[in-house]
């Protein structure tokens, strides 16, 4: 079984998005660092799971007082392997004879997080937050599968994060769309529509951090 993850346009800018970030830099991925990500999408290791193991490489690196960055995509592909090998066994229980595990602990979790979060935001956003977490509920009641609960779980972040960013103040979305673009302003991307998506990752990711949105998935 192939576990889903995010959808590939998705997959690729929110890693990139990440990656700058931890670099603290502009830093557009080589030709290798994609085939890699391409790679990750192929096997369906999800994007949580990616994200994790880049955190992992830039907090080991911090701590241990290295001052020279990352520089590719590369220096993480361990790291990638070694926790999703840990976590594969949410998706399948460990070989193709085992029967696939069941979600419900691991969406029970994503449901504590995501209340907890509710319960220390902002009062605008409760509602936003009310109707995710009774879609979860209802997704906790229906049983689905480990992929298709994933899928649903995308789909719903997907959601959420466009209806808080509806529901900030215009100054506040306004300055968090100012910033993306000053930062993009950096970079050189040529093509609009790789531009247009890399903006939407680096806005997500700011979204998430201004409201401490936990990441809706069964592998974060």
């Amino acid at each position: 079984m192939t576990t889903p993850t995010t959808d590939s346009d998705t997959y690729f800018t929110e890693i990139e998005a990440h990656f700058a970030h931890r670099r603290g830099t502009p830093f557009l991925f080589s030709s290798k660092d994609w085939a890699l990500m391409k790679s990750w999408h192929d096997e369906g290791v999800p994007l949580a799971i990616v994200l994790e193991a880049i955190d992992a490489c830039f907090d080991s690196r911090e701590k241990a007082g290295r001052k020279r960055t990352i520089s590719s995509l590369s220096y993480c592909k361990h790291a990638v392997a070694d926790i999703w090998a840990e976590r594969r066994d949410q998706a399948v229980g460990g070989s193709g004879s085992v029967p696939e595990a069941d979600p419900r602990g691991a969406l029970d979790a994503v449901i504590n997080a995501l209340r907890e979060a509710s319960d220390a935001a902002d009062p605008r956003y409760r509602e936003s937050f009310a109707t995710t977490l009774d879609d979860l509920q209802e997704l906790a009641a229906a049983s689905m599968s480990v992929p298709e609960t994933e899928d649903r779980l995308v789909a719903a972040e997907q959601r959420l994060m466009a209806a808080l960013l509806e529901a900030m103040p215009d100054a506040e979305r306004h300055a968090l769309i100012a910033s993306v673009d000053l930062e993009l302003a950096r970079y050189t991307i040529d093509d609009d529509e790789t531009l247009r998506k890399t903006r939407a990752a680096n806005l997500w990711r700011l979204v998430r951090r201004r409201v401490s949105l936990p990441r809706l998935s069964l592998f974060g």
